[in-house]
């Protein structure tokens, strides 16, 4: 009789801790349920230990997503949450905070996702995490301006933006506060850009600092 290579591996005798542990954070599954759960994971056997320990110790294991969990918990979590409907914490990358179920690399501070481990070897400019000034959400920072770190989600809105100055009244990207909350262009928050093209007076995300993508290239044409 031929085996599976894609059959669900049988557990060692390790698991009792594991299993006896998540039947405390899930007691409306069965315990043969749960070890069912546990196989599909695939945990390897040099993890369970830290695993027992972590939902022994941490009666929030299963609620509160984390970065610092150990190697066996993200693999279960994933199983668990899409195999029983039951609402399970993702853990977080501790370098840029996405919540995801893939996080192979233990940092000092927590799991990395591979994207972070990626973007982080040595000689690869590093990826800036931040809540975003605009929108408060956790994104990439694309710059910083007068109002804070805008992150990617919002860079290129801002600047394509067509609402007034609340301090001038011109039609530029506002990037700044002012001092009684008013949204403001770079000039009337105190910085020298404003995202203006020297030539044509169009505002957005210029080629460079005096021109727009439209003139610069008609300029470098012309000198040719």
């Amino acid at each position: 009789m031929t085996t599976s290579t894609h059959a669900v591996p049988e557990l060692p005798a390790t698991t009792d801790r594991v299993l006896g542990a998540l039947a405390r954070h899930l007691p409306q599954h069965s315990m043969a349920g749960l070890r069912l759960y546990l196989r599909m994971a695939r945990v390897d056997t040099g993890d369970l230990p830290e695993l027992a320990v972590f939902l022994e110790q941490h009666d929030d294991a299963l609620t509160i997503s984390r970065s610092a969990v150990p190697a066996g918990y993200p693999p279960l979590a994933h199983v668990l949450s899409v195999t029983t409907g039951t609402p399970v914490a993702t853990p977080r990358c501790a370098a840029c905070g996405r919540a995801t179920f893939f996080l192979p690399h233990l940092a000092l501070d927590g799991r990395w996702c591979m994207a972070c481990v990626h973007q982080r070897r040595p000689g690869h400019r590093r990826r800036v995490c931040e809540p975003c000034a605009f929108c408060t959400k956790v994104s990439r920072v694309q710059a910083r301006w007068p109002r804070g770190a805008v992150g990617l989600c919002c860079y290129h809105k801002v600047l394509q933006s067509r609402t007034p100055c609340g301090g001038c009244g011109r039609i530029l990207p506002l990037i700044g506060l002012s001092p009684d909350g008013m949204p403001v262009c770079g000039p009337c928050a105190g910085s020298p850009r404003d995202f203006a093209c020297r030539t044509c007076g169009r505002t957005g995300d210029n080629h460079s600092a005096n021109a727009c993508i439209r003139c610069a290239l008609s300029a470098r044409i012309a000198a040719r």
